[in-house]
C-alpha cells in the first residue's frame, strides 16, 4: 500500500506555465531552460509554448483574473 502523503503530486503543463508567467510578471524572469530541466516531462512544451506566451503577455498585457 502506498502512502499518499509521501507522493509528490504531478503538475500539469498549465500549472507550470502559470507559475512561470507569474514569476515573469513579478520581474523574477525565470529561465526557460532551467524550467525545462525542473520539469523534464514538459520540456518540449516549455520550449515551444512559453516563449509565445511571453510575447503575447508583453504585447497585450496579462489576461484578466491573473494573479
Amino acid at each position: 500500500m502506498e502512502n499518499s502523503s509521501l507522493t509528490r503530486p504531478t503538475p500539469s503543463f498549465s500549472l507550470v506555465a502559470d507559475a512561470f508567467l507569474k514569476l515573469h510578471r513579478e520581474g523574477k524572469g525565470p529561465n526557460l531552460e532551467d524550467t525545462a530541466k525542473m520539469f523534464p516531462e514538459f520540456a518540449d512544451e516549455i520550449r515551444e509554448k512559453l516563449p509565445s506566451m511571453l510575447l503575447l503577455e508583453e504585447a497585450y498585457g496579462k489576461p484578466p483574473n491573473c494573479v
